[in-house]
């Protein structure tokens, strides 16, 4: 009976020892949120925030989807550190969703990167302003 709990022991000392542990990241929590302001009529567009940490794209978090006129907001947990968040509203037009950029034809880049560090409890607010362009704080 004593040997049985032994060896699992000794399995993860030599893990620990030799690198193959790896204790869990620490997380940090932020909130995003945005609305549109002087949305010209007619223009009230269905959109929704991708977010995303550093590079890493393809596992971005999706708000959920309003007007333009309303504030959409998501929660996303980030390991603690200095990383980069991006912030990329998306519009829906006819039947397709696309990124609501200059290039597609819209008013403004509506996008965020900005480097910052996580510790705990973080909120950015994106305000996209059709006059006066994309304005952003994080606290």
């Amino acid at each position: 009976m004593k040997n049985s709990l032994f060896l699992p022991a000794l399995a993860i000392a030599l893990a620990v020892v030799s690198g193959g542990f790896t204790a869990p990241a620490k997380m940090a929590r932020v909130t995003v949120t945005s609305v549109y302001k002087n949305i010209e009529e007619g223009y009230d567009h269905i959109c929704k925030n991708e977010v995303w940490i550093d590079d890493d794209r393809k596992n971005a978090v999706w708000s959920n989807q309003a007007l333009e006129s309303k504030k959409i907001e998501v929660t996303l947990e980030v390991p603690k550190g200095k990383h980069t968040i991006h912030v990329m509203n998306h519009a829906l037009y006819e039947g397709t969703w696309e990124e609501h950029i200059i290039d597609n034809n819209y008013s403004i880049d509506s996008q965020v990167s900005t480097e910052a560090t996580f510790k705990k409890k973080h909120k950015l607010d994106v305000v996209f302003d059709l006059d006066k362009g994309v304005t952003y704080k994080f606290k």
